[in-house]
């Protein structure tokens, strides 16, 4: 015996398929907004207006930054233009993963020999490292800039 399909049986069909897909679509949400919220600086305009300048003075600087980990110490070298260590600088870092704010770390370097150092509990995958040197009124490059730079690191293992 088959029934008729009636208008309020379709009705409670759509209405069924839709609030299953606005319940998917909110889980989602919420899933994404809790993990990374989306904001790197609170003003993208005014940072953008600063950005050429920025990159001028850090590329007058001539200083690169590499990290690499060793067990569960995170080791950071500067060099010069000429390749030469960068010593004496007060070093911070901002460890991140990409996609999740959560795990933020913020450390201090602490100098050993021409690198720098700190203990970190990173677990394996990719990390975003801002290293910062020279505070307000410390010295800094020879042309008075804070050296800012941005490495990624990937630490290998399973999570």
């Amino acid at each position: 015996m088959s029934r008729e399909l009636k208008g309020r049986h379709v009705l409670a069909i759509v209405v069924t398929a839709f609030t299953i897909i606005v319940g998917a679509n909110m889980a989602m949400l919420l899933a994404a907004t809790g993990s990374f919220p989306g904001l790197v600086v609170s003003n993208s305009y005014v940072a953008s207006q600063k950005w050429n300048d920025r990159t001028a003075s850090q590329a007058a600087l001539g200083w690169t930054a590499s990290a690499r980990i060793e067990g569960a110490v995170i080791i950071v070298t500067l060099r010069d233009r000429s390749g030469r260590p960068v010593t004496g600088q007060n070093l911070t870092l901002a460890a991140g993963r990409p996609s999740d704010a959560r795990t933020d770390q913020i450390l201090t370097l602490s100098p050993s020999g021409p690198d720098y150092r700190a203990a970190a509990d990173l677990s394996p995958g990719r990390w975003r490292l801002a290293i910062e040197a020279g505070g307000e009124g410390e010295a800094k490059g020879e042309s008075d800039t804070a050296f800012r730079q941005t490495v990624v690191l990937t630490i290998p293992g399973h999570r």
